[in-house]
């Protein structure tokens, strides 16, 4: 399943969602951060998630810890995780902001158990990835 969404903004707008650093005091309207390590990573705020477990079966018991697999992130401080922060840039000449995390993809593992001849699906694992594309303004005229 796929689902996406279209954002409006100015070229000025853009500009200052790109170039907005997390250091600041204020809060940017469109942007949160988060600690990773010892940076600061800061990404639109339709891409946060307080979801951190998943069902391992479609009927999971939301009292059964033993029901519910841990969502694993690149954002997770652990030493496994190998996501690193780019550098956010706005690019005056194309009007595109590089280095800004603009997608969110789940990779379930999942097999199926049980009867052969009514399986279960069971999800065995489930990763959130984080993706960094171009946001780019299109002038509409």
């Amino acid at each position: 399943m796929i689902v996406g969404c279209t954002q409006d903004m100015t070229r000025q707008e853009l500009k200052d969602f790109c170039t907005f650093s997390a250091t600041n005091e204020q809060e940017h309207p469109m942007l949160a951060s988060r600690q990773v390590g010892t940076d600061h990573f800061v990404y639109p705020k339709w891409l946060e998630t307080n979801q951190d477990l998943l069902g391992i079966f479609g009927n999971a018991d939301p009292l059964d810890r033993r029901q519910w697999v841990k969502i694993e992130s690149a954002l997770d401080d652990t030493p496994s995780s190998n996501f690193t922060i780019k550098n956010r840039s706005f690019v005056e000449t194309e009007n595109r902001c590089v280095g800004m995390p603009s997608r969110l993809r789940y990779e379930i593992l999942w097999t199926y158990v049980g009867n052969v001849d009514k399986p279960q699906a069971k999800i065995l694992r489930c990763v959130c990835i984080v993706y960094v594309c171009y946001f780019i303004c299109q002038l509409v005229v």
